[in-house]
């Protein structure tokens, strides 16, 4: 995934029948405008372009002198390093009520978490009133055992003890052959790096109060292709206001815009939570998220069969439905096959 150094704060759209563009402003993490930021658009079909530096928070990229009927990406770089997600925007012929402008402004946001390849899929906690123990699998992300992986267990008084290499998936640290008070915290680690999040677990000396053993299971995160090699492209963001939930939804349709079913799509956040949706019914699916508003980093994907056929999408839900958003809409159509087509 790239370092996302920008967000996507709005969009708009405009007919214009005497140019085809994308231009928009950006901002500074106080919203005072950024210049010296550039952003590069492309196609489908090989074509590419690099906008000049934006000057007092403003860029553009000029595309055609006339409608031009085309699905464009957009995002922000440093050099060849992208800092930021993909926007895509389809253009059109029709320039009395379709899109041949379109407003895409950002905002530098704050340094994302680490992304870990692995993820907590389970904790579990049990009161056995003898030893005090962690313990737990490690899954690939077809959920089958890793075996060779350590996990690193520490409290806060400077005592850590790492795992013996896991078999086949199993992994434990022995803490006490009494039950045993105390905070812990657990890393997964392979060849001296942290792999995963660290987790936070309390065990009790009381074995009618609390735990003495806990259970932490594992799982890698599927592996993400290049971009160029997705067969869905993101056509649509669009964000709106609810003081009653927070949920994401969308629609997913194929090449010629026909719905596709049985698709999924799955949620994650940086706190390792994730969701996966019911499949796709005539195209549409959703995820309820929370029964308020509620201030969170989403990451979105599409998945068929379990992979990943689509960029990751990041969006943002905010606490405050006078300010918003909190629910998301997250369109995607299957990538066009062939050469492209010429001019209309």
């Amino acid at each position: 995934m790239p370092l996302e150094i920008y967000d996507i704060v709005s969009v708009s759209y405009e007919p214009d029948c005497s140019i085809t563009e994308v231009r928009g402003s950006v901002f500074n993490s106080d919203w005072s405008p950024a210049s010296g930021v550039y952003f590069k658009v492309w196609n489908d079909w090989g074509w590419s372009a690099i906008s000049n530096p934006s000057t007092d928070g403003l860029w553009d990229v000029f595309l055609y002198d006339k409608p031009r009927e085309m699905t464009w990406h957009v995002r922000a770089v440093e050099g060849e390093q992208p800092v930021s997600p993909i926007f895509t925007v389809h253009t059109d012929l029709d320039c009395e009520k379709g899109i041949q402008r379109a407003r895409i402004n950002w905002k530098k946001n704050r340094p994302p978490l680490p992304v870990y390849p692995y993820r907590v899929v389970g904790i579990d906690s049990h009161r056995t009133c003898g030893v005090t123990a962690l313990s737990g699998t490690l899954l690939t992300a077809d959920w089958s055992p890793v075996s060779g992986s350590q996990v690193v267990v520490w409290n806060d008084y400077g005592w850590s003890h790492m795992s013996e290499p896991s078999v086949a998936g199993y992994w434990e640290v022995f803490l006490s052959d009494t039950p045993k008070e105390g905070t812990w915290y657990a890393q997964v680690v392979e060849y001296g790096q942290a792999v995963s999040s660290v987790v936070k677990v309390v065990t009790d000396e009381d074995c009618q109060q609390g735990p003495q053993r806990v259970q932490i299971d594992w799982q890698q995160l599927p592996t993400v292709p290049d971009s160029t090699t997705f067969s869905y492209e993101v056509t649509d963001v669009s964000s709106e206001k609810d003081c009653t939930r927070t949920e994401v939804w969308g629609t997913v349709v194929g090449e010629n815009w026909e719905p596709v079913s049985g698709a999924q799509v799955q949620i994650w956040n940086d706190y390792d939570w994730s969701l996966t949706s019911e499949p796709s019914v005539i195209g549409r699916w959703n995820i309820y998220l929370y029964d308020k508003p509620r201030e969170m980093v989403w990451y979105v994907q599409l998945l068929d069969r379990g992979r990943p056929v689509s960029p990751v999408v990041r969006v943002v839900t905010s606490g405050d439905c006078t300010v918003g958003p909190q629910r998301v809409e997250i369109n995607w159509k299957r990538r066009p096959i062939g050469p492209m087509p010429p001019e209309g």
